[in-house]
């Protein structure tokens, strides 16, 4: 796990949910809704009709499939598609 990474995030989102038993909705709020409302990007963040339908779907603690922009990146918990700057194998988890 590397500091600012998405790995990050969302481990402190599932601390939380550990933490305080907190719904998911709840816990991840910090990490999905907060930020696109501080970049002004109304329609990101959530899922809503018409809205982009990027998400991340979990198994328990674990990143299991995150879809972006119409692409499965992550699958079964392994990066399926890599952007430029990334070098070497990594796992979503």
């Amino acid at each position: 796990m590397e500091v600012g990474s998405a790995d990050t995030l969302f481990a402190e989102a599932a601390a939380l949910h550990e933490m305080t038993q907190w719904p998911w909705e709840k816990c991840i709020t910090p990490i999905t809704t907060t930020p696109a409302a501080i970049l002004g990007l109304q329609s990101a963040g959530r899922l809503m009709e018409g809205g982009p339908a990027d998400c991340v779907l979990i198994n328990g603690t674990q990143i299991d499939t995150v879809i972006a922009q119409g692409r499965v990146m992550v699958q079964e918990g392994r990066t399926v598609v890599r952007d430029v700057f990334e070098v070497g194998s990594h796992d979503a988890h």
